[in-house]
C-alpha cells in the first residue's frame, strides 16, 4: 500500500465517520424536538440548539462531498463492476480485485445510501419541521440518489 493510498483511505474513513457522527447528532436533535410535543416553543428551540450551526455546516459540507464522490463514481462505473472499487485499488491492481477493496467500497456506498434513505424517509417525509438540516439533506439525497441510479445504470438516449 502506497503512502498516498494510505492517506487517502484514512481521510475517507475520517470524513465518513465524522459525517455519520453528525448525522446521528442531527437525528438525536430532531428526536428531542419531537419529544417536546406540546411543551412549547422554548423546548423545541433548546432541542434544535443541540445541533449547532457549525455542526449543520459540517454536516452539509461533508454530505455534499460524499454525494459528489458517489455520483461521480457511479457515473463512470459500468453496471457489472463494483462502484468505487477503483478508489481503493492499489496502483497496478485491477479495480475491485481484492476482497478488502470490495468491502471498503461497498461499505462507503452503503453508508451513503442508508444515511440518506433514513433522512429522506424519517425527516423529509415524516417530520419535515423537526430539524431543517436533516430535512434538507434527505431531500437533496433523494434527488442525488435518482441521478446516481440513472448514471450507474445508464439512460437510453434513443436508438
Amino acid at each position: 500500500m502506497s503512502p498516498r493510498q494510505a492517506f487517502g483511505g484514512l481521510l475517507a474513513t475520517i470524513l465518513l465517520a465524522l459525517f455519520v457522527f453528525l448525522w446521528w447528532e442531527a437525528f438525536d436533535a430532531a428526536r428531542m424536538v419531537l419529544d417536546c410535543g406540546t411543551v412549547g416553543a422554548s423546548c423545541e428551540s433548546l432541542a434544535r440548539g443541540q445541533f449547532t450551526a457549525p455542526m449543520a455546516t459540517g454536516f452539509n459540507t461533508i454530505g455534499g462531498l460524499i454525494a459528489a464522490i458517489v455520483v461521480a463514481e457511479l457515473a463512470i462505473t459500468k453496471p457489472s463492476e463494483v462502484p468505487a472499487a477503483r478508489l481503493f485499488a492499489t496502483p497496478g491492481e485491477a479495480a475491485g480485485s481484492g476482497r478488502a477493496v470490495k468491502i471498503a467500497a461497498l461499505t462507503y456506498l452503503t453508508a451513503w445510501v442508508l444515511t440518506g434513505l433514513a433522512a429522506y424517509l424519517w425527516a423529509a417525509l415524516l417530520h419535515p419541521d423537526a430539524l431543517r438540516s436533516l430535512t434538507d439533506y434527505g431531500n437533496a439525497w433523494f434527488g442525488l440518489a435518482i441521478a446516481s441510479g440513472y448514471s450507474y445504470f445508464g439512460v437510453n438516449r434513443g436508438a
